[in-house]
C-alpha cells in the first residue's frame, strides 16, 4: 500500500490523523508483521512441546488490529476486504484442536487458552460480520469457559484452564503454577468476555453477561476507574468496562462516574497519560474510544476535549508521522519464573487503537446536529 500524503479533499481532521495509521497497518500485515510478535523463552529442562526455546504469539494482537481494519474499511477502500479475510483465516487456523478456543502462544500446546484472546478473536469475527465461524469455533469455547472456567465469585478466570486440570486449591498447574498470574473477574479481562458473548448470543448467555455487569459495578473503585492487573495504565479497562456497560447497561451509575473520571484526566496540552508520565497517544486513543462508547452523554465541552486531543495527536506524531510505542500489557518473560511484569509496548498496536479512536470520533463528529 503506497504512502499517501493527503486524503481526499473534504476530509476531516480525524481522517487525517487516521491515514498515515491505517497505511501502517496495512503495511505491516502485508508483509508479515514482526514488530507485534511477543517473544516467550521456554527452558528446554521444563520438557514441554516446543520445537524452541523462545515462543511468538502474535493472535491476540493481530485480533485487535482485524477490528480496527474493520471500522475503517471505507477509507481503505478495495483493499480492506482481501486485508482482513487474510487476518480471519490466520487466526482461525491458529486454533486450538480441543475446541478451547486459542493459545497466546499458539505454538505451545501447553500453553494455556485465555480469555482475553478468545475474547479479541470473537470480537473480530463479530465485526467482520463472520456469523458462521463465530457459532463453529467461537461460542464452543465461550461455553466451555462458563461451564468449566469459572472461579469462586461466580465469573470466568482469565486463563480457560478447567478446574478439573487445577490444583486442589485452584491455582494453576505446574509450569504455570507461579509464572502466570489470575483472578476470576479480572477487571480489564472479563468485560471483553462479556462483551464477545453479548455480540455472540445476547439471549443465550444474558445470565452470565448480567451477573457479571453486576460484579463490574461492584468492584468500581471510587474514582470511576477500574483495577488493572493486566493492562499498563488505568485507560483500558476502563474503555472495556464502558464499551459492555454502554451495549448492555447504559443506564448504570458506573458509566457516569467513569466518564467524569475521563473528564477530570485529561491534561492541558490535549492528551492522556498514566499517573506517572505526561500525556502518552497511547493513552490518549484510549481515553478517547472510552468517551466515544457514550455518545449520547456527550457535551459540548466532551466536544472540545476530544478537539484538544486531536490538536495532541496530530502534534505527536515522529518524522515517519506514527506515534511511539506505547505500553498496552503486562507479559511473561520465561517460563518456570515469577513474572517480572514487562510491559509489551507496540507501535503497531497504539497506531491501531489511535485509528480505531479516530474512527470513533469521525462518527460522532458527523452526527447532524440537534
Amino acid at each position: 500500500m503506497g504512502e499517501k500524503s493527503e486524503l481526499t479533499v473534504g476530509s476531516t481532521v480525524w481522517e487525517n490523523i487516521a491515514w498515515p495509521g491505517i497505511v501502517h497497518l496495512a503495511t505491516q500485515l502485508s508483509g508479515g508483521p514482526t514488530e507485534l510478535n511477543d517473544t516467550l523463552r521456554v527452558p528446554r529442562e521444563l520438557g514441554l512441546r516446543s520445537d524452541t526455546e523462545e515462543q511468538q504469539g502474535d493472535l491476540f494482537q493481530r485480533a485487535l488490529i482485524v477490528d480496527v481494519l474493520t471500522e475503517c474499511a471505507d477509507l481503505l477502500g478495495d483493499q480492506a476486504k482481501p486485508l482482513i479475510d487474510g487476518e480471519l483465516d490466520y487466526l482461525l487456523n491458529r486454533r486450538r484442536g480441543d475446541g478451547r478456543g486459542w493459545n497466546y502462544f499458539p505454538d505451545l500446546p501447553e500453553f494455556p487458552p485465555d480469555a482475553d484472546t478468545l475474547s479479541c478473536i470473537t470480537i473480530a469475527l463479530s465485526q467482520a460480520g463472520q456469523r458462521a465461524d463465530v457459532e463453529k469455533y467461537c461460542v464452543p469455547a465461550l461455553e466451555f469457559a462458563l461451564d468449566n472456567c469459572v472461579g469462586p465469585n461466580g465469573l470466568v478466570r482469565t486463563w480457560l484452564v478447567p478446574d478439573f486440570e487445577r490444583k486442589a486449591d485452584g491455582r494453576l498447574p505446574e509450569p504455570w503454577t507461579n509464572c502466570l498470574w489470575e483472578d476470576s473477574g479480572d477487571a480489564d479481562v472479563f468485560p471483553s468476555l462479556l462483551f464477545a458473548l453479548h455480540l455472540s448470543d445476547p439471549e443465550r448467555f444474558a445470565g452470565p453477561i448480567a451477573r457479571g455487569i453486576d460484579h463490574l459495578e461492584q468492584v468500581q473503585r471510587p474514582d470511576g476507574g477500574w483495577a488493572s492487573p493486566f493492562y499498563c495504565g488505568r485507560f483500558f479497562a476502563i474503555y472495556v468496562g464502558l464499551r459492555l456497560l454502554s451495549a448492555v447497561r447504559p443506564d448504570s451509575p458506573a458509566v457516569l462516574s467513569a466518564v467524569n473520571l475521563l473528564r477530570s484526566t485529561q491534561h492541558p496540552d490535549g492528551g492522556w497519560g498514566r499517573r506517572s508520565s505526561g500525556s502518552e497517544p497511547l493513552s490518549t486513543a484510549l481515553a478517547l474510544l472510552a468517551l466515544a462508547t457514550v455518545p449520547d452523554l456527550l457535551n459540548s465541552e466532551d466536544l472540545e476535549r476530544s478537539a484538544r486531543a486531536a490538536d495532541y495527536l496530530a502534534g505527536s506524531r515522529g518524522a515517519d508521522r506514527l506515534w511511539p510505542a506505547g505500553s498496552l500489557y503486562w507479559i511473561l518473560d520465561e517460563v518456570g519464573k515469577p513474572p517480572t511484569m514487562t510491559p509489551f509496548a507496540s507501535s503497531t498496536l497504539t497506531a491501531a487503537f489511535v485509528v480505531k479512536a479516530s474512527s470513533a470520533w469521525r462518527r460522532i463528529d458527523s452526527r447532524p446536529s440537534a
